[in-house]
C-alpha cells in the first residue's frame, strides 16, 4: 500500500466519521426539538386536564359539603334524642335542665349578681331559684325544643344515601372519563 492510498484512506475515514457525527448531532437535535414540542404539548394537555379536574371538583364540592352536613346533623340528632330519653327517665324536661344545667346557670348568676341582692339568705335564694327556673324555661323554649324539632326532620342515613344515588343518576357527566 502506498502512502497516497494510505492518506486517502485516512481522509476517507475522517470524512466518514465527520459525516456520521454530523448525522448523529442532527438526529439528536431533531429528537430534542420533538421532545421539546412534546413536553410543551404534554404540559398544555396536563394543564387543561388539571383545570377540568378542578372544575369537576368544585362542582362536586356542594355534594361533599352536603354529605358532611348530613353526617353532622345525624350526630347532633342522635345526641338530642339521647337527651330526650334522659329527660323522660329523670322526670321531665324542666327537672333535667335544672339538674344538668343548673351549675352553668348558677355561675352566670354569680357573675351577674345585681347590687341590691347580697348574701346567701332570704331574697338571694328566692331570686336565684326564680332566675334559674326562668333560664331553664328559656333554654328549653329557645334552644332545646327547636333543635329537637329539627333533629326529627333529619333523614336517616339510608334515606339520604338513596336520595343522593337518585340525584346522581339524573346528573349528566361533565367529561367522557
Amino acid at each position: 500500500m502506498s502512502i497516497e492510498q494510505f492518506g486517502e484512506s485516512l481522509l476517507t475515514d475522517i470524512r466518514k466519521r465527520r459525516e456520521q457525527e454530523s448525522r448523529r448531532l442532527r438526529k439528536q437535535e431533531e429528537r430534542q426539538a420533538l421532545l421539546g414540542l412534546g413536553i410543551g404539548l404534554a404540559a398544555k394537555i396536563g394543564n387543561e386536564r388539571l383545570a377540568a379536574k378542578t372544575n369537576d371538583f368544585l362542582s362536586k364540592e356542594p355534594v361533599w359539603n352536603a354529605n358532611l352536613s348530613q353526617k353532622q346533623a345525624r350526630t347532633y340528632a342522635a345526641d338530642l334524642f339521647n337527651t330526650e330519653t334522659q329527660m323522660a327517665a329523670q322526670g321531665g324536661e324542666l327537672e333535667w335542665t335544672l339538674k344538668n344545667m343548673g351549675p352553668q346557670f348558677e355561675e352566670y348568676l354569680q357573675r351577674n349578681l345585681p347590687d341590691d341582692i347580697t348574701g346567701k339568705a332570704g331574697p338571694y335564694e328566692e331570686w336565684r331559684e326564680q332566675q334559674k327556673l326562668t333560664m331553664a324555661n328559656n333554654w328549653l323554649e329557645n334552644q332545646y325544643r327547636p333543635a329537637l324539632a329539627l333533629a326529627k326532620k333529619v333523614a336517616s342515613e339510608e334515606d339520604y344515601s338513596a336520595m343522593v344515588e337518585l340525584n346522581t343518576k339524573k346528573a349528566a357527566p361533565s367529561n367522557v372519563g
